[in-house]
């Protein structure tokens, strides 16, 4: 049917306009966002946030994506958490940074896992995924403001490599460490880690 057919083409084409126009938007606030930091007009608006509630609630938003149909999650936060002092709205652009490439670059069928651990001293907030891995010498550049690896499963998406940049440089606003493990083939772990003195003000006092 030459109609159903031009349907479908229709359908197809303005999926691929919605996907660019997302991808464009992404870009263009990373940027606003990478200049308000460097240019020290961002400033760390710090308040108290139940940092189980926070997780649970960007979780919630990826699960539900219309291209994470091969992909499984997993939650694994602890039941009682101390609440941390962060800027909610940074700390919420790199986490979901982290998920969404986690999401992006996984294998399909891959799990994709935000976890939260809690000790004397740090808070960790990790997300880890089955995906195609970073080589090591990838993992020396992947801060950097627009790299992109040369790695196929890589560059076969869509990226305008800035997320992680724009993720670490928000970490490190709040005194913390933006930290990769992974290997080729073997998925990748990110984990944001804040001194625990800082996330809870105490150094305030």
């Amino acid at each position: 049917d030459p109609d159903l057919a031009t349907e479908v083409q229709r359908v197809e084409a303005a999926n691929v306009i919605h996907d660019e126009v997302e991808r464009l938007a992404t870009l263009i606030q990373n940027l606003l966002d990478i200049a308000r930091l460097e240019s020290s007009t961002m400033q760390v608006e710090r308040q108290r946030v139940r940092l189980r509630d926070f997780l649970e609630d960007i979780f919630n938003q990826h699960t539900g994506g219309k291209n994470n149909k091969d992909v499984r999650f997993d939650l694994d936060l602890p039941s009682e958490m101390s609440a941390v002092y962060i800027d909610k709205a940074l700390i919420r652009i790199a986490v979901n940074n982290l998920m969404t490439n986690a999401i992006k670059y996984n294998k399909p069928g891959g799990s994709v896992s935000l976890t939260a651990t809690e000790s004397d001293y740090y808070i960790d907030i990790t997300v880890s995924d089955e995906g195609y891995g970073i080589s090591a010498e990838d993992q020396a550049s992947i801060f950097n403001k627009f790299f992109r690896s040369e790695d196929p499963h890589i560059r076969e998406q869509t990226g305008h490599g800035l997320g992680l940049s724009l993720s670490s440089e928000i970490v490190q606003l709040h005194q913390g460490e933006l930290l990769v493990s992974s290997e080729p083939m073997e998925g990748s772990q990110f984990t944001i880690r804040l001194e625990k003195a800082f996330a809870s003000g105490s150094f305030l006092q």
